[in-house]
């Protein structure tokens, strides 16, 4: 079975084209992408991954870890480009891993007990 995890991200318009362009040429990120729940309600990429195995050695998940990184890396004329939001809760309470700026693509974590 394995651990799984529910992971969103959320980038801005040109982002979002980066990973359709990946999906395109990468059959398991396409895979990954389509299982994914599409929250985009304009041009700018919102997906959801609900009990998804996100593990940093799978090759689609490391295509999306790797956009990222790049993400962090660019700046423009010297300020931090601020152009996703990632975070994954894992099954474990205290396991929350977030990247990014999540806040700016509205994307917290919210845990609640339902009855």
């Amino acid at each position: 079975m394995g651990y799984r995890s529910d992971v969103g991200f959320a980038c801005d318009p040109i982002i979002k084209q980066v990973v359709e362009t990946m999906a395109e040429w990468d059959k398991e990120l396409k895979e990954l992408i389509d299982c994914a729940e599409d929250m985009s309600p304009d041009d700018h990429g919102r997906w959801r991954f609900e009990d998804v195995k996100w593990y940093e050695s799978y090759p689609d998940v490391q295509i999306i870890e790797n956009i990222m990184t790049m993400c962090d890396n660019t700046d423009i004329n010297g300020l931090a480009y601020d152009s996703y939001g990632f975070v994954r809760i894992g099954e474990e309470l205290e396991d929350v891993e977030m990247k990014g700026d999540p806040s700016t693509f509205d994307l917290y974590v919210n845990r609640s007990l339902d009855i």
